[in-house]
């Protein structure tokens, strides 16, 4: 088999067995992963000047992942963050390509190495009690959408759950019995449950009666 080959057969078994099947990771996470390294693929090519089918695992080194991560930043324009997002992703990748590809260990080592590049703005950690309380009390209830951000928006604070949770969530997920909490699948499929408050209910209650119960609460 062809060094072309072989990137082309680990780039597919990454998505197709590593991050589904071994990882249990959420489909957009695979997403931000197909997005990274296609990204990184077309650089290469241009970087290059070869055909993406013809990029070898040699192409896969540390020097060639700098030059990208430069382009992201330099010509795509992109924040640090989105660099970073990309690094990690590359990292994934590599880190799976260690166990695959023992003659080329050391140069995806290398590139697992790259730090993350800090940022000069200081990222907001939390949120005070009295800040989130700010941000409910602005929305307006009397319009239907703005009931619908008033209950999301006092659920993820009662539950701590991410966005995506929440949008993931069924209403099966919510039992109002005489302990009431919400059933949460979080990262790699992990289930967790998180108890709700009385005024967490009862909003929810509302916006389910009032949205009808074969809809999404969270949508």
């Amino acid at each position: 088999m062809k060094e072309s080959k072989h990137l082309t057969y680990h780039v597919q078994k990454f998505f197709q067995d590593y991050l589904q099947a071994h990882r249990g990771l959420s489909s957009n996470t695979v997403f931000a992963y197909r997005d990274a390294i296609k990204l990184f693929l077309a650089f290469l090519s241009r970087h290059t000047r070869r055909h993406i089918a013809k990029l070898a695992l040699d192409d896969l080194s540390a020097e060639n992942v700098l030059a990208f991560l430069s382009d992201v930043e330099k010509t795509r324009k992109c924040s640090i963050t989105t660099r970073n997002l990309r690094l990690s992703a590359l990292r994934t990748f590599f880190g799976y390509l260690v166990t695959q590809d023992t003659m080329h260990a050391d140069q995806y080592q290398r590139v697992m190495s790259i730090p993350l590049k800090q940022s000069s703005h200081r990222l907001v950690e939390y949120l005070e009690v009295k800040e989130v309380k700010a941000i409910i009390d602005c929305i307006n209830v009397n319009e239907a959408t703005g009931r619908r951000d008033y209950a999301l928006l006092n659920f993820l604070y009662n539950t701590g759950a991410r966005v995506q949770e929440a949008c993931d969530l069924r209403i099966e997920n919510i039992h109002f019995e005489s302990q009431p909490l919400a059933t949460i699948t979080g990262k790699g499929r992990k289930i967790r449950q998180v108890p709700l408050w009385s005024e967490t209910v009862t909003l929810l209650k509302s916006y389910i009666a009032e949205r009808g119960p074969l809809m999404d609460p969270m949508n």
